[in-house]
């Protein structure tokens, strides 16, 4: 098929290598812009365009869709479909109407369940056994098209958000091509979703990057793995932003923020407002991630020492 490729962050990246490696006229690549990154601040490309560069294709980064010139541009390229896979950039109407077969949006839940920016996340933070994709015609709404297919995954109670995003992107690159061949071969009809069982997913508020221990340690653990790896949830820790990427609810009490235990060098526990939180996996600032008995091996911990807490509530979590 003659299709068009919207795509930007690693997510997208075995989407379009899928797409590529079946065979299909893949005629342009959209991403967005090419950003500051690292120490230096050089300008780096996004996955999906190192991707494309790296299989010959054009490549277009417009700021902006709604660009009458990048419209008489696309459509001389006569595209069948267009496929879009994490691109960051509203959809104006007259993309939707580009190609014959519109634009199929994989879309990162079971919809209408997490319509949004951040159903990864929400789907950690919320305590979901399941979770999946959702191959959707995109319409004007946000994620409230007509759904073509659904795939689901169980979701274990240790997974974290950069676990289920490898997880997820690697399912989308099983089963994108033969899904698009089913859509445009009319084997499947987009159904309608159900507006009264729809939820929002939207962007977490940086504020809960920032621990609070006063919160239950099922709270506070929910969100190391929503949050992991990146951006990361931290606490100050000896005056330095300590970033936790893997933890586990455990026995204990204390003042909040307290830590509790350092057995045998590889155990590192906190008190939390109910119970207390093992730090299993964590980042000191400006170093690499390591595990606790890493940590414990470079620095005499004592019990009683404090992790600074943040006061305020963090956003409510549903519990599932």
């Amino acid at each position: 098929m003659k299709l068009l490729f919207l795509g930007t962050p690693e997510f997208a990246v075995p989407s379009l290598r899928a797409l590529v490696a079946a065979g299909h006229d893949v005629r342009a690549v959209l991403c967005r812009a090419d950003k500051p990154s690292g120490r230096g601040l050089a300008e780096t490309p996004p996955p999906v365009k190192v991707e494309a560069l790296r299989h010959g294709l054009p490549v277009l980064q417009p700021k902006k869709l709604k660009d009458p010139a990048l419209a008489e541009r696309l459509k001389a390229l006569e595209p069948e479909v267009v496929v879009v896979v994490a691109y960051g950039l509203l959809i104006p109407k007259w993309f939707l109407e580009l190609a014959p077969f519109g634009c199929v949006n994989v879309h990162g839940s079971i919809l209408p369940r997490l319509r949004g920016a951040a159903p990864l996340q929400h789907a950690i933070l919320e305590g979901f056994s399941t979770s999946g994709i959702s191959l959707m015609k995109l319409d004007e709404g946000m994620d409230t098209g007509p759904v073509y297919e659904t795939f689901e995954v169980p979701l274990g109670p240790r997974d974290t958000t950069g676990e289920l995003h490898d997880r997820l992107a690697a399912l989308s690159e099983q089963v994108l091509p033969a899904a698009l061949e089913r859509i445009v071969g009319g084997q499947v009809k987009a159904e309608q979703q159900d507006d009264s069982k729809a939820t929002l997913a939207p962007k977490l508020p940086v504020e809960m990057e920032r621990l609070r221990f006063g919160d239950p340690a099922w709270r506070v653990d929910r969100i190391v793995r929503t949050l992991s790896p990146r951006p990361g949830a931290y606490a100050i820790f000896r005056g330095k932003r300590l970033k936790l990427l893997r933890s586990a609810p455990a026995a204990g009490s204390g003042k909040p923020g307290e830590l509790l235990a350092v057995e045998s060098g590889h155990t590192l526990r906190v008190a939390c407002g109910e119970g207390a939180l093992e730090v299993l996996e964590l980042q000191p600032e400006g170093k690499r991630p390591m595990s606790a008995g890493q940590f414990l091996a470079g620095h005499r911990l004592t019990s009683g020492e404090t992790f600074e807490t943040a006061e305020a509530p963090a956003q409510e979590a549903k519990t599932c």
